[in-house]
């Protein structure tokens, strides 16, 4: 069986991107996803 490549997943959103990937030969190791809004969010909540 042929190892599949490693990669990163940057800025993923819903993980779309990320599907497509590990149908394929790769395998994702890491992702992130960066949402400033979100942050804004949960402060005001404290």
């Amino acid at each position: 069986m042929e190892e599949k490549l490693k990669v990163v997943e940057l800025f993923a959103g819903v993980g779309g991107f990320r599907l497509g990937l590990e149908k394929s030969n790769y395998k994702v190791v890491w992702s992130n996803q960066w949402e400033p809004l979100t942050k804004t969010q949960h402060a005001s909540m404290v």
